[in-house]
């Protein structure tokens, strides 16, 4: 089966979480995607059920149902960490513009 490509603002579980898969939301920008398709630019998803909760972070974005994702904890991944064939959840699309705002912000130029 062929894996869908990630594209920004997918919630998807990777690999080499310290308690098991992890949710992370993918960042990368559909320019990324195509100069570098086997990595992604991702960001942490602290979870709702989380055992270990730990202080949300001060600038996050709150996905509904699924957790808090911590934006300043940017990092890259081979795509192959990845699980599964799909996301498991997405961004609300109405968020993808200020999500990008900020996370440029950070970035810097």
């Amino acid at each position: 089966m062929r894996r869908n490509a990630p594209a920004f603002g997918d919630i998807w579980y990777a690999k080499g979480g310290v308690y098991g898969p992890e949710p992370v939301l993918v960042i990368s920008s559909p320019a990324m995607t195509r100069l570098a398709p086997d990595t992604a630019a991702v960001v942490p998803v602290i979870r709702l059920d989380d055992p270990w909760p730990t202080p949300p972070p001060q600038i996050a974005e709150r996905i509904p149902g699924v957790g808090i994702a911590a934006l300043t904890k940017f990092n890259t991944i081979p795509v192959g960490w990845l699980m599964d064939n799909e996301p498991s959840a997405r961004l609300d699309p109405s968020r993808h513009a200020d999500v990008a705002r900020r996370i440029r912000n950070l970035i810097g130029p």
